[in-house]
């Protein structure tokens, strides 16, 4: 078995995210009871990538850090975000400098961070929370 770069770009954005690089050093792996989806887009998020989570059920793509489009199924934007959000297992893969095909979604991760933690929750917090 190939030895795994460990200084390599790949690797060092697994580091930051909490993932593991594959044996070809062109994509990350995890599972998400170790790293839940809004937290890994957080991580995502502070290193700038640009690319595509791979999740049971659908992807996201970012475009440096930010979250540029969702698509879960025959649902795509907010909503699919916000179903893949909600994902508490199972594993993820990520494609780092994959394009986005077409964005879909434009509100900056902190907001789309709350807007899912709201749908997951069924009802709306207090405004002062914001």
């Amino acid at each position: 078995m190939p030895e795994v770069q460990r200084d390599g770009p790949v690797a060092l954005l697994g580091r930051e995210v909490g993932a593991e690089p594959d044996v070809k050093l062109e994509s990350l792996v995890g599972d998400l009871a170790q790293t839940p989806p809004l937290e890994l887009l957080r991580g995502l998020h502070r290193a700038g990538t640009s690319g595509r989570i791979e999740l049971r059920g659908g992807q996201i793509w970012l475009d440096r850090g930010e979250v540029a489009a969702a698509n879960a199924g025959p649902v795509a934007g907010l909503k699919a975000l916000c179903r893949l959000g909600r994902m508490h297992e199972g594993p993820f893969q990520i494609f780092p400098g994959e394009v986005v095909p077409q964005r879909n979604i434009q509100e900056e991760l902190s907001s789309l961070i709350i807007t899912a933690i709201e749908d997951s929750l069924g009802e709306f917090p207090d405004a002062r929370a914001r």
